[in-house]
């Protein structure tokens, strides 16, 4: 990917942001095409340019942003979303982490960071500057906040070929699942035990069931006890 162009889209309801951001990213990434938009704006244009990075304030959004987030999903489902904020609340990150965002930089950081956090959401990684990190740390310490999902870093697409994984579906019964070709499938596979660190396919059962089946009993036994679904 280092060697091809990206499409960028900037999301951002104050032009001098927005512009600063252009600039930046001319300078320091392979850009082939970018885009600028206020937030209301913004998924149609995401729709039009259908590009790789997006690069969104979460600040102008209500919810936290997970509306804005899910919309821009919906106009570009492989897009990956980075949240260039100010917002330094714990949960509000998590909650852009967990509504589908790939990297979270403060406007704060240091220019270096947004060109870091594209690289390596586009390698399929989840991003976090050092600034959010420590933030996230601090709350997941204090007890605030949940660890973010190992599985939060796959595609929508990738998350459903897990779950058929762990329930002991072949590539073809995937397949016909999903209604994508084998070897899609086997390109999710792949895509899926490189992002969890999987040697071999066993590894890669176990980890899925102990994600999708034991997460489900230990959730169910929080609800049986206490009568309320456990975070």
């Amino acid at each position: 990917m280092a060697d091809e162009k990206i499409t960028v889209v900037v999301v951002d309801n104050l032009p001098v942001v927005r512009h600063g951001v252009v600039s930046i990213l001319h300078q320091s990434c392979n850009i082939g095409e970018i885009g600028e938009s206020c937030g209301q704006a913004g998924p149609v244009i995401i729709k039009n340019l259908q590009p790789d990075v997006v690069i969104l304030e979460i600040a102008m959004a209500e919810g936290g942003g997970r509306d804005c987030i899910a919309e821009i999903r919906k106009a570009c489902p492989e897009v990956a979303i980075i949240i260039f904020s100010t917002d330094t609340n714990a949960e509000r990150i998590m909650q852009a982490i967990k509504s589908g965002a790939k990297g979270y930089v403060l406007k704060t950081d240091p220019l270096e960071e947004l060109p870091k956090a594209i690289q390596s959401c586009l390698r399929g990684e989840l991003y976090f500057s050092p600034a959010v990190s420590a933030e996230t740390m601090r709350a997941f310490l204090a007890g605030a906040i949940a660890p973010v999902s190992p599985l939060h870093c796959l595609t929508e697409r990738e998350y459903e070929a897990a779950r058929l994984f762990s329930d002991g579906k072949s590539t073809e019964e995937v397949a016909e699942k999903l209604f994508i070709s084998p070897k899609t499938v086997r390109n999710h596979r792949k895509n899926i035990m490189g992002k969890l660190s999987c040697k071999h396919g066993n590894e890669l059962l176990i980890k899925l069931h102990n994600f999708f089946h034991l997460q489900i009993t230990t959730e169910e036994q929080g609800e049986n006890s206490s009568g309320e679904k456990m975070p």
